[in-house]
């Protein structure tokens, strides 16, 4: 701001390092043969910027994107996560 740079072209440029971020950590995670599904969620995905952004550019490097739609990102999601975790350790344990 000091140089004159718009708050809107500062916080564009944030969500976009963001963004850029968690593509490097992917391809670092995932590399090229791996099954590529990434979920977003967390209290950070109710940034609408921030989450429209994610889904488009970790699609576009071909990332299959899961987010929040029917449930909140945030606290109010916790328990679904959690019912999930628990259905996977009940399913492992039956094998």
């Amino acid at each position: 701001m000091r140089i004159g740079e718009s708050r809107a072209v500062i916080a564009k440029k944030f969500h976009n390092t963001l963004v850029s971020m968690m593509l490097r950590v992917a391809d670092a995670v995932f590399g090229e043969d791996a099954e590529r599904r990434i979920v977003l969620t967390g209290g950070c995905f109710q940034n609408r910027l921030l989450t429209e952004t994610a889904i488009r550019r970790l699609s576009d490097a071909g990332y299959r994107v899961y987010w929040h739609q029917r449930i909140p990102p945030n606290d109010g999601g916790i328990a679904a996560g959690q019912i999930m975790a628990a259905a996977r350790q009940l399913r492992a344990a039956k094998e």
